[in-house]
This record gives C-alpha cells, structure tokens and sequence, in this order.
C-alpha cells in the first residue's frame, strides 16, 4: 500500500508538467479582440455619410462663424442660475 502514492506522486508532477505545455485555448486565442471590433464597428450607423452627403445649403460661414462666438461668448458671461425656491412658480 505505501508504494502506491510513492508512484502516484511523480506521475502527478509528469502530467502536471505536461500540461503547462499544451495549448489550452486555441478557440479563444482565435477570436481575441473580436468583441471589441465588433462593437467599434457597431458605434457608426454609416462610417461614410460624409463623403456622401453635401452640406445643407442654409450653413455658410457667417452662420458658423457667428454660432461659435455665441458658444465662445456663453463661457465669458454664463447666464445667471436660476432661483432656488421657483416650483411651480412662473413669471405673470
């Protein structure tokens, strides 16, 4: 009886040894990253819509230009909070 651990221990370490050598996941290796292609992929309805589409006729750049020193101007003087205490209240 006690010779049986005494050969079922190197065997043991054999095939544990053994193992660190195989490859364990060749499925999974395979498809590595595909779940993030895809949902990269996923995020654009139509990657090339601009290349398609010409811009609409009422934008120019005056239009643009004066758009963005609106956007500029609102971070110079942003309008004042309103009131705390206006539930329900309106202006008559």
């Amino acid at each position: 009886m006690t010779k049986f651990p005494s050969i079922l221990a190197p065997l043991l370490a054999l095939a544990f040894a053994a193992s660190g050598c195989s490859e364990l996941t060749p499925r999974l290796d395979r498809q590595f990253g595909s779940s993030v292609r895809a949902a990269t992929a996923q995020q654009a309805l139509a990657p090339d819509v601009a290349a398609r589409q010409r811009a609409a006729a009422a934008s120019d750049g005056r239009a643009g230009v004066a758009a963005y020193e609106r956007y500029q101007d609102s971070f110079v003087a942003p309008a004042p909070p309103a009131p705390a205490l206006t539930i329900g209240l309106g202006k008559r």
